[in-house]
């Protein structure tokens, strides 16, 4: 919003740096909960969590992929909101 696109890209690098460590985290937990039979009767609820987590950042992945390409234009008086609507 404030124009900064290096800051931008570096965050976006972030995300996705961090995006790959979920995913290699949300595996080695699903392998070692079957591995070690770990709380078979809530293991379903566990990896469904984990699912949700991972498209919650795959979408907050591709949002940013968009606004990174795009560069939209915000008028000034919007901006307040827009930023408000990003911390939510």
């Amino acid at each position: 919003l404030a124009g900064d696109f290096e800051r931008f890209e570096v965050r976006c690098r972030a995300i996705n740096d961090l995006e790959h460590k979920a995913d290699d985290l949300s595996r080695t937990v699903e392998t070692h909960l079957y591995r070690h039979s770990l709380i078979p009767e809530h293991r379903g609820d566990v990896l469904g969590l984990l699912e949700t987590t991972d498209t919650i950042i795959d979408t907050a992945k591709t949002s940013l992929f968009q606004f990174s390409v795009e560069k939209p234009i915000i008028p000034g008086d919007y901006r307040d909101g827009f930023a408000r609507l990003a911390d939510a």
